[in-house]
């Protein structure tokens, strides 16, 4: 039996409106094109406050530690600015189920943590959520989702829209610690400067666990990915980009820069174009990279340097040293200082040794004895690929135009 109270909020122009809480224990049934509703987030399913209209959506604010579920689409496109939800000093903790529906034409018109919230906290839960049309300004810590997340989850929502701001600008989020970002997929613009991400701009001690992107990209500095623009002791698994990526240096087609994570069955088929340490999936890279490639042009322009159809720099200090494991590059490769087919600089020649069974396309450009130059029919074969696992890890797609491998789903 479902018990329903009506509830008394106050909505943004001070007026009471009304939503109804769902005091049973029941769930609904799932609606909508990306609901995963039955997901454990951790969080008692109890008292889940539903929200059906934009003046309930606002009233979100007024509890941050409850627990919300979308009965509808809901349309921001004749609200005005949206004000995001929480601040500083009070942070987002509770739960909101989108149920599959889309938030759409929600604009955003704020200096710092520019987002949906400002702050998703730890236990804070975004899921099963889309946002349509949206469009986010700020300058500081932007994201469609959230300027700032530290050990919250977002997880199977969809974006679509544009992102503008300074540094810390990302698709999702702006600036990350410890959180989760899984199931979730990013189109649309990004305009930054630097830190500048699809997903996250700032990823640190994160788990990104089967995101794609497709993004238009434009940053004029440094630390600029596919996926995440700068990336510290965070992994990455399942993911993948595409669009186009314009900035100065450290760029990647997946990520800017990593270090000390790993980075494991994800590719990009971006085109990245810049000055230095440019590369198909990773800019600069200390970090642990297998079973992953490219195939997206890397284009530096002007005087360049680090260019690598794979990796523009692999790089070790005391502490932790950069490898790449069973991963190739098809990617085309222009540009002039130390650039190549797979690195386009290695830090020392020890690190040679940590590039192991790795291939690309051979070309004009010189060779620097990082990784196994292949031809085009040999790149094609699998015989070519000394212990790679075609049977569980890696395959062939005889239903497309692309003739190399790819990873299996």
């Amino acid at each position: 039996m479902k018990v329903a109270c009506v509830v008394k909020v106050r909505s943004r122009d001070g007026k009471s409106d009304n939503y109804t809480e769902d005091t049973s224990n029941g769930e609904e049934s799932d609606q909508g094109t990306n609901d995963d509703s039955s997901s454990d987030t951790g969080h008692n399913n109890d008292n889940i406050i539903q929200i059906s209209d934009a003046e309930g959506l606002n009233a979100i604010r007024e509890n941050l530690e409850g627990h919300y579920k979308l009965t509808s689409d809901i349309d921001l496109s004749d609200y005005g600015n949206w004000v995001p939800i929480g601040s500083d000093n009070d942070k987002f903790t509770g739960t909101i189920d989108g149920g599959g529906y889309t938030v759409n034409g929600m604009t955003i018109n704020k200096t710092r943590y520019a987002g949906f919230i400002s702050h998703l906290d730890h236990e804070g839960v975004v899921k099963n959520l889309n946002f349509d049309e949206s469009t986010i300004n700020g300058r500081y810590y932007v994201g469609t989702v959230s300027g700032s997340s530290h050990g919250g989850e977002i997880s199977n929502v969809s974006v679509n829209g544009k992102v503008k701001g300074i540094e810390y600008v990302g698709g999702f989020v702006g600036s990350s610690y410890e959180s989760t970002l899984t199931n979730s997929n990013f189109s649309g613009e990004i305009i930054g400067n630097r830190f500048v991400g699809g997903a996250i701009a700032e990823s640190t001690f994160d788990l990104i666990s089967d995101v794609k992107t497709d993004v238009i990209l434009e940053a004029t500095h440094f630390y600029i990915g596919g996926v995440l623009g700068y990336a510290s002791n965070s992994n990455v698994v399942d993911s993948s980009s595409h669009g186009t990526i314009l900035g100065d240096g450290h760029i990647g087609g997946l990520i800017g820069s990593s270090t000390r994570g790993l980075i494991s069955h994800s590719y990009s088929g971006a085109t990245i174009s810049g000055v230095s340490h440019l590369g198909g999936l990773v800019g600069f890279l200390q970090s642990k990279l297998s079973n992953s490639y490219s195939y997206g042009d890397v284009i530096a322009e002007g005087y360049s340097g680090q260019v690598g159809g794979l990796v523009g720099e692999l790089y070790e200090d005391s502490n932790f040293s950069g490898t790449i494991d069973h991963s190739y590059s098809a990617s085309s490769v222009t540009g002039r200082t130390n650039t190549h087919g797979l690195v386009g600089y290695i830090d020392n020649s020890v690190l040679r040794e940590n590039v192991i069974n790795s291939y690309y396309i051979e070309n004009q450009l010189d060779n620097n004895e990082v990784g196994i130059p292949l031809s085009e029919s040999e790149m094609a074969n699998s015989t070519y690929f000394y212990n790679w696992d075609f049977e569980n890890t890696w395959t062939f797609n005889s239903y497309s135009e692309y003739l190399f491998p790819v990873l299996r789903k």
